[in-house]
C-alpha cells in the first residue's frame, strides 16, 4: 500500500464491473474513501481489482495533493 496512506484511515470496498458483458465477472471495481477528508475514488476501468486499487490509490494521492495546495 501507499506509504502516503495508514490503513485506518481508508474504506475500501469492491464489486462486479459487468461493463455490459453477460457472463458475471470477478470483483474487480475499487471504491476507496479517504476517511479524513471523505474523499471519494471510484475506479474500474482496468481488469484486475490489483491494478484498479493502485490507480485509485494513485488518484486518491492525487486529489489529497491538489487539496493541500488549495490550503
Amino acid at each position: 500500500m501507499n506509504d502516503q496512506f495508514k490503513p485506518e484511515e481508508l474504506l475500501i470496498t469492491t464489486w462486479s464491473s459487468t461493463n455490459n458483458h453477460p457472463i458475471p465477472r470477478a470483483k474487480n471495481g475499487v471504491k476507496i474513501v479517504h476517511l479524513p477528508t471523505k474523499l471519494i475514488v471510484t475506479v474500474d476501468e482496468e481488469r484486475t481489482q490489483h491494478a484498479n486499487k493502485l490507480k485509485a490509490l494513485t488518484k486518491l494521492a492525487e486529489k489529497l495533493d491538489k487539496l493541500a495546495e488549495s490550503k
